[in-house]
């Protein structure tokens, strides 16, 4: 194969943090309420001026609201309420807050049958930063507690973006929003539960490296480790790159990025998580063997251990071909590469997880009989132990023919081939999986 791919730049497409804002209709944003009279049924629990739009589980009359409250706890289901003040409609809800979030509406009174109304810890706040997307609903807000309250309340809230110059709150139902932060003055952001404790570098940073590809936002950082504490906050985030000529952090959505590192001198660039355990995997190398096709992408290698560390380290990569005439390193998404093993002197292979115990299927071969069709490729074999092997390593081979008359084997991506068995002397099939139990269905 031709060590020539298309490398992606590493500028993503920066998304406009610019919320949509919804023009604001009341003077008197709502607030809960710790003391709000509804005496024991529903303490503290109660929103004036707020509805629940929603998960309605039914609606009917009721003649205030702690009768509807003492109906809710009463029906499988319910866990909060809204209630019409001036026709005293009230309808039981499926879902904390209901299903869209609650929303001002001055003639609602809302509850949810359990609340927390403890003190607000404000110590995950993200000042100057935006969570965009992911929206569940936004609402009036009379300060950012009042925010931690309506996402206490509201079912799948685990974030919000607060606009301190128009009060509205965007309550998120992932973790820094839908593809994480950004930088934009006036709005502060918060993730209900958050680490702050220090991020360490020290292990999983390849330096000189970069993830191209599966970005999800860029926002400015100084260090790595101020980088990896936004990837922490965002949801999505399992790997970020950091160039320092411009100090921008880009953060990702898969492990090594899109497909695989790339050397790049200035760019330093982390997975969350990483293996940096002593390789013992190498008795699955298969000298003088390509696997050919399925190609994420190359990169130049010292050494079949350092390419077993850079497959590691890419979230689709199972297998790779070493060329061992110019170090290249080919990391694959398929075992065996697209169609399975080709000899090829001068390279090594290996599935990142192989089966080398003892071959134990023999007597599922059909003597006499050809699989014809639907064929992965063929290969020269000593026997058919050796080709069910080449069976093992290849992922979409299912089934195999052996022809004695040049020993060759032909890998098969359906049990039988493509139209079943057909008698041919001098062949031998069989399937990987088989059953030769007694048969019992006639």
């Amino acid at each position: 194969p031709r060590p020539e791919p298309t490398e992606p730049r590493p500028e993503p497409t920066e998304p406009r943090p610019e919320p949509t804002e919804p023009r604001p209709e009341p003077t008197e944003p709502p607030r809960p309420d710790p003391n709000d009279g509804y005496g024991e049924l529903l303490p503290k629990c109660v929103l004036k001026r707020t509805q629940f739009r929603g998960g309605d589980l039914t609606n009917k009359v009721y003649g205030s609201l702690q009768d509807c409250a003492r109906d809710c706890r009463r029906t499988k289901d319910c866990v909060a309420v809204s209630y019409q003040e001036s026709n005293r409609y009230c309808w039981l809800k499926s879902a904390r807050g209901g299903a869209n979030a609650p929303y001002y509406n001055a003639g609602f009174i809302s509850a949810n049958m359990e609340c927390d109304r403890s003190e607000v810890d404000l110590s995950c706040q993200r000042e100057g930063v935006n969570f965009a997307g992911a929206d569940i609903g936004n609402m009036i807000a009379v300060d950012i507690e009042a925010c931690v309250i309506f996402c206490r309340d509201t079912e799948g809230c685990v974030s919000f973006s607060y606009n301190e110059v128009n009060n509205y709150c965007y309550l998120k139902n992932m973790r820094g929003g839908a593809r994480g932060p950004t930088a934009y003055v006036g709005i502060t952001s918060m993730n209900m539960e958050c680490q702050n404790s220090r991020i360490s570098t020290a292990e999983c940073l390849r330096e000189d490296q970069n993830f191209p590809g599966a970005d999800l936002v860029s926002i400015k950082e100084d260090t790595p480790e101020g980088c990896a504490k936004h990837c922490r906050d965002t949801e999505a985030c399992v790997a970020f790159s950091h160039r320092e000529s411009d100090n921008l952090c880009f953060l990702k959505s898969k492990r090594g990025g899109a497909s695989g590192p790339v050397l790049t001198v200035g760019v330093n660039s982390m997975n969350m998580e990483c293996d940096n355990s002593a390789v013992t995997n190498l008795d699955c190398a298969r000298e003088d063997w390509n696997f050919p096709g399925a190609d994420l992408r190359y990169i130049q290698t010292d050494d079949l251990e350092e390419c077993v560390r850079y497959c590691r380290d890419t979230e689709e990569c199972v297998a790779f071909s070493i060329n061992n005439a110019n170090g290249y390193c080919y990391l694959k998404r398929m075992r065996g590469g697209s169609v399975g093993p080709t000899p090829a002197a001068n390279y090594v292979s290996l599935n990142m997880v192989c089966d080398n115990s003892d071959v134990d299927n023999l007597d599922c071969i059909r003597e006499g009989f050809n699989f014809p069709g639907a064929d992965l490729r063929n290969i020269i074999v000593a026997d058919e132990r050796e080709c069910v092997e080449h069976c093992r390593d290849t992922q979409n081979c299912v089934a195999l023919t052996f022809r004695e008359s040049d020993n060759r084997c032909y890998l098969k991506s359906k049990r039988g081939g493509s139209v079943g068995p057909y008698p041919t002397a001098g062949h031998n099939s069989m399937n990987m999986v088989c059953d030769n139990s007694d048969v019992d269905n006639l």
